[in-house]
C-alpha cells in the first residue's frame, strides 16, 4: 500500500468542492493509494 500525500493548500480547495465532488475525488486518491498505476 502506498501513501498518497496532499498538501494543506489543496484539501483546502478541494474542502471548497460541492460534496458529490469532493467524494469522488477522496475516492480517487485513495484508489492511487492502493494501485498508483492504474490502467488506461
Amino acid at each position: 500500500m502506498y501513501e498518497v500525500l496532499v498538501p494543506r493548500r489543496v484539501r483546502r480547495r478541494l474542502a471548497r468542492l460541492p460534496e458529490s465532488v469532493y467524494e469522488r475525488v477522496l475516492a480517487a486518491l485513495k484508489s492511487l493509494g492502493e494501485e498508483p498505476r492504474p490502467r488506461g
